[in-house]
């Protein structure tokens, strides 16, 4: 059914609608194929439970519109789409991770925590718990060094290519959510772009891609 819904959204216009699995493969090559089935098996794993839906739901579009522009800003030099793609998706990974070990503790505990102490314990523990859950489901490396390095400024290593790309590709995500942003953002922004050399044509093609995102968003929701 996802497969489906992004095949037939209006960002890849498709001449005639797309009904059956043979024609989306066709359509939308293997590469987006099994991106959308990642997303889907994360989804299920680690980002669907009733007790906490709201958050998960939250977590879980900030990490559809990472990949998705990530996706955007890898697209044009052609280089390595589906693995921005993953590390997009994926970079925050520990964050429902430790919702859910919160949501499990055997003493029933964490119902006592306020808001701001079960956000406090979620950033001091997702990059741990990210890196963690990388090991277990065998994950490449340049996806577990972004889960651990993508809020480095400073990296600098075999992946800082696919680091960078998701620093900016996570500033737009926020934009396009409509989330809170400093007002430091946007010198953030400017900065992710020098530091990734990006050309006046790739900038002025990320001016194009907020409808991609955001049907991607509709899709995967």
């Amino acid at each position: 059914t996802n497969v489906l819904r992004v095949a037939n959204s209006a960002a890849l216009a498709p001449r005639i609608p797309i009904v059956t699995m043979s024609q989306a493969i066709a359509w939308l090559g293997m590469g987006e194929i099994q991106s959308i089935a990642m997303a889907v098996a994360v989804r299920s794993r680690l980002f669907t439970d009733a007790t906490h839906e709201t958050s998960l739901k939250a977590m879980w579009r900030t990490a559809v519109a990472t990949a998705y522009w990530a996706r955007e800003i890898a697209r044009p030099r052609r280089i390595t789409v589906d693995l921005a793609h993953l590390c997009g998706l994926l970079h925050r990974i520990g964050r429902p991770v430790v919702v859910r070990c919160l949501a499990q503790a055997p003493d029933g505990s964490s119902k006592h925590l306020s808001a701001g102490q079960r956000a406090q314990l979620i950033d001091r523990f997702e990059a741990d718990a990210g890196v963690a859950l990388s090991g277990v489901w065998n994950l490449p490396e340049p996806v577990s060094t972004t889960i651990e390095h993508w809020r480095d400024a400073d990296y600098q290593g075999p992946w800082e290519r696919q680091i960078r790309q998701v620093q900016l590709a996570q500033l737009l995500a926020s934009r396009s959510l409509g989330q809170p942003m400093d007002e430091l953002a946007e010198a953030r922004v400017h900065a992710a772009i020098t530091a990734l050399q990006m050309t006046a044509d790739e900038i002025a093609l990320l001016a194009t891609s907020e409808a991609a995102v955001q049907q991607a968003l509709l899709a995967l929701d």
